[in-house]
């Protein structure tokens, strides 16, 4: 009974703290950028009145061998974003599965007090990397019979970090 007590309770968070006028009333702005093996796509779109525009949308093709790298991602993306007048959106960065490790993992239910510090301990466990040398997240996704299941999704710093780099030099950063 606790689980669906739990599960009820997020469901009625969720209503109680939407933001009615995010999208709806004020104009929510998303500005994406799909790393891509041979291209880099960019896309910018709008929802306002709870409807989705598209406001541009481009793909630029390097050697279709190879992901595209930090200083291509810069080179696509500055450009398409004085073009677009994205500034204040919100950003997505797409990054290709090659670059992830998704695991799953069931744990002792004991641990959800600490789970944050349980994955970043576990983590070297759970996939080939340390949390020091990673960026991670998780997710619990199921409670039963006294475990949690939980999927783990993480990439190496030094694969990720130069491409964040040079989105922030153009002032581009991502919600948490």
């Amino acid at each position: 009974h606790g689980v669906r007590l739990i599960r009820f309770w997020d469901k009625v968070w969720k209503v109680l703290t939407f933001n009615l006028l995010e999208g709806v009333l004020i104009p929510k702005k998303c500005f994406s950028v799909s790393i891509e093996k041979g291209s880099i796509s960019v896309a910018y779109g709008i929802r306002f009145l709870s409807k989705l525009r598209i406001k541009g949308f481009e793909k630029y093709y390097f050697d279709k061998e190879k992901y595209a790298g930090p200083e291509n991602l810069l080179s696509v993306v500055s450009p398409i974003m004085d073009k677009l007048k994205t500034s204040g959106a919100e950003a997505v960065l797409s990054i290709p599965q090659e670059f992830l490790v998704v695991r799953t993992a069931e744990l002792p239910l004991v641990v959800k007090e600490n789970i944050v510090s349980v994955m970043s301990y576990e983590l070297d466990r759970l996939t080939q990397f340390t949390s020091a040398e990673s960026m991670y997240d998780f997710k619990i996704y199921d409670e039963k019979g006294g475990q949690i299941k939980i999927i783990i999704v993480a990439a190496r710093t030094d694969v990720l970090k130069p491409y964040l780099d040079v989105l922030r030099e153009k002032h581009i950063y991502f919600p948490r």
